[in-house]
């Protein structure tokens, strides 16, 4: 079974991959032992699924992953992650929906974040704008995230339910997350 990790246990796991200098390894999904996949990155705006998507040059008005009744997830109120249409994070157990930990090593923010999106092939490290702002970074679309590697990401395969109703609610993901 997939097993799921709580906040401070989560930093813990991220702190280990840090001294173990898996983050030298910036932009690559890594399987970690524990069945996790970690990496770490840049942080580029996505406006996708929300209210700004036109003002992204690359905009899109929906998400991958999308709620039940069919709508996109809103870039402007969901903590979503996007990761590139490759094979190797479906290698790694990863599918749309799967939930992470995701940490600003500059300032230690961490909050819950889905697998929300797809994007260019090589493209890795782009989230939506609430994921920018909750991390405290900008969320606009031309000028926010950051391109210094310092956001973490510590996804936990099958942790999701394969719809992005959950990620509407922070507590919800959390408790997710975090094990029974």
């Amino acid at each position: 079974g997939s097993q799921t990790l709580d906040s401070d246990t989560a930093r813990q796991v991220l702190d280990s991959a840090a001294n173990q200098n898996l983050n030298l390894a910036s932009d690559r999904l890594i399987k970690l032992n524990n069945g996790m996949v970690y990496l770490r990155s840049k942080l580029a705006v996505d406006a996708d699924g929300g209210s700004d998507w036109r003002k992204d040059r690359y905009g899109q008005a929906t998400t991958s992953l999308t709620n039940a009744d069919g709508s996109a997830l809103d870039a402007n109120r969901v903590n979503y992650f996007v990761l590139p249409m490759t094979n190797e994070y479906k290698q790694m157990g990863i599918k749309l929906g799967d939930l992470a930990w995701v940490r600003n090593t500059q300032t230690g923010k961490m909050v819950a974040a889905i697998f929300g999106d797809l994007g260019p092939e090589r493209k890795i490290g782009e989230g939506s704008q609430a994921l920018c702002r909750a991390l405290g970074l900008s969320g606009d679309p031309n000028h926010g995230g950051t391109d210094k590697k310092q956001i973490e990401f510590l996804i936990q395969p099958n942790s999701g339910n394969g719809k992005g109703d959950i990620a509407k609610d922070q507590c919800l993901m959390v408790a997710r997350l975090a094990p029974p």
